[in-house]
Parts: C-alpha cells; structure tokens; sequence
C-alpha cells in the first residue's frame, strides 16, 4: 500500500464534503454545452490551464412541466428526465413556483417514473402550481466533481465531463483549489512541513507506519505463519495508515472548540476513505480496504494541535509473491517402476514420452 493512493483518494473527494482543506471561490454561473462546462467566477479563480479544482454545490436546473396537488401530495411531471431514485435520494428541492408552499426542500415520497415523482407539501396551495418550477438536482457528473481545467481569462475556465447534453446549474456554487492534503515519511517530517508551509490553516498529512505480519492462531506458538514443505504459502499482512489533522490554535485558551469540530471532520473521512479498494501490490490479493480503528488528540502547542485518524488495510502475501522455485524445466518423460515386494517381482517397468500425441 501506498500513501500516495489515499492521498489521491482524499483529493478527489474530501473537496465534496467540506472546504476546510481548501481555498475557496465563489463560482457566479456554470453552463454546459455538450460536454464543455464553462465556469464564471466572481472574483479572479487565480488558477493555470492544468490546475485541478474541485466543484462543488452545483445544482442542474430539471424544467417542470406540472405540479397537481391532491391534498398534501404533489406530482411532479419534468420535461426531461430527472435522476431521482427512491429509497436513496430522500428529499427533493423544488424552485420557481409561484405558489411558495410548492418550494423548498420537500420529501420525496414516490418516483413514479424516469419523468414524474411525488412529494409531500403543507397548506393547501392552489393547483396546478403556477410561476416556472424547477426542480434542483445535485448533478455529479457534468458540474460538480474533480477536474483538470482550461483557463480562458482570470474570471473564466472550462472543464471536459463525461455526460453530452446542454444544462445551466444554480445554486450555492464554489471551486475548491489548492487543496492542503499531502503525506509525509513520518509524523516529525510532517510536522517540520506544517511549521515551514502551512500555520494557521487546517491540513491533512498521509503517513504509513508499521507493516506487520498477523500471527497464526493455528498454531501453538508465537510464530506469525507455519510453512510445511509442501504446504501454500500465506501470510495476512497488517497496514498501518494515519491521516494527521493540523489544526490552527491562535484565537482560543482551551481548545475545546477545535476538538469538538474534529467530529465533523471524522465524518468527512470515512466518507472519503473507506470503502475504497486500494492497490495492495501483491499478487494474489490486489486490493486492500481501509478499517478505521481509532482517533485521538495526538499533541499541542500554542500554535496548532494533531488529531491522529488511526487506521488499517489486511492483505495477503501469497507464494506468487515469494522467491521462484528452483523447478524451471517442464516435464518431459516419465519412468513407472511397480514391484511386487511380496515376491519381488517386477510388475511394470516402463518409460513415457510426454511430448508424443495421445
């Protein structure tokens, strides 16, 4: 395992989930034609062709053909097809109604079909709803995400997606840059990086610790593996993973405040994290996941304090992954000798040639 796979991991989607680790610009409008997004940003994104950026807070404006409403359920019926699916999106947002009850952040009760679903309203709004409804829909491939940008002038980027069609995105739209999340060989080479580059803002460092081998529990000793001649070689390997968390200390006496935002910052790391497979480098067993263990505060001083996010990876080292054998020639004859060692009689006696057809 290796740091720089989770390090990669956490650029492409702790950005998603907060702006902690990041600068922020504020995006003004967010336009797609085919698969070309073009970014507008409200103050100089200060950004190069090349850079990477995370988007975030991006919704796709669905047009909405109808709203009926029949008691406290309104239908919905989209011009094109929208991206909802029961059971994993739990609510709606709904814009553009000229009748306010219609809008807002809604619960999802049904989707019908790929063009109609239903929600719950309160009062009793008139029907059909008036005004130009929309309904907002977080739309990951095509605005938001992680992208390698064409600056066209210092307001002014674009980025290629995956999905071909033409949109116009809303909301509270922001581009995360110049995200500080790195690694280091050890907790005091991180150390001397933050106290160099990085005081009074948050950070996050990837460091790889130990790698140890399991002990067998087979085995009545306290070797980690017992190997026969003969027998498969197998090892289950342990990983040690740490992502340290500096934390700015300026403006407070207790800390309590940091220590209390490290919870939230725990949820954005298991959302970014774990679940991943990661490549292991072995043969056998290619990819290893993430299992968080434990955090703690780790150290402060008057200027900053670590949070240690202790984790591990379980892979398994194989005989594909050990020394060749010493056997580099197929075979090619056989010799069978059987004897009556009752009698001491020769029975059979004979030679095969493996390379003659059957």
């Amino acid at each position: 395992m290796k740091a720089s796979d989770i390090i990669t991991q956490l650029l492409r989607v702790l950005p998603s989930k907060t702006g902690l680790f990041s600068e922020e610009v504020s995006i003004s409008s967010l336009s797609k034609a085919g698969t070309i997004t073009t970014a507008v940003t409200a103050a100089a994104h200060g950004l190069t062709t090349g850079d990477y950026v995370y988007v975030a807070g991006a919704n796709r404006k669905t047009p909405i053909t109808s709203i009926l409403r029949a008691g406290t359920v309104a239908t919905v019926i989209t011009t094109s097809d929208h991206d909802l699916t029961e059971g994993w999106i739990t609510t709606v947002e709904i814009t553009g109604a000229a009748e306010s009850a219609y809008n807002g952040v809604k619960p999802l009760t049904n989707v019908n079909s790929r063009n109609k679903f239903t929600y719950t309203v309160t009062g009793a709004p008139t029907t059909p709803a008036t005004g130009t409804p929309f309904l907002l829909e977080p739309w990951r491939r095509g605005f938001n995400g992680w992208y390698s940008i064409t600056v066209t002038d210092s307001t002014t980027f674009t980025y290629t997606s995956e999905d071909s069609y033409t949109a116009t995105a809303s909301g509270t739209m922001v581009l995360r840059k110049l995200p500080r999340i790195s690694g280091a060989l050890n907790i005091d080479r991180a150390i001397d990086s933050y106290t160099k580059f990085g005081q009074n803002k948050l950070w996050a460092f990837v460091v790889l610790g130990d790698v140890t081998a399991s002990r067998d529990k087979n085995t009545l000793s306290d070797a980690v593996a017992l190997h026969t001649t003969g027998s498969a070689f197998r090892q289950n390997i342990i990983n040690d993973v740490s992502i340290f968390i500096f934390y700015p200390m300026k403006d407070t006496i207790s800390g309590r405040a940091e220590r209390d935002s490290i919870t939230d910052i725990a949820t954005y790391l298991y959302k970014s994290v774990l679940g991943k497979s990661y490549s292991s480098y072995f043969t056998d067993d290619p990819t290893a996941t993430l299992n968080f263990l434990s955090h703690k505060v780790l150290m402060w001083t008057t200027g900053y304090y670590i949070h240690q996010f202790k984790f591990e990876a379980v892979s398994e080292l194989t005989g594909n992954d050990i020394i060749d054998p010493n056997y580099t020639r197929a075979f090619r004859d056989l010799e069978l000798a059987f004897n009556n060692v009752d009698y001491g009689i020769e029975i059979v006696n004979t030679n095969i040639n493996l390379d003659e057809d059957v």
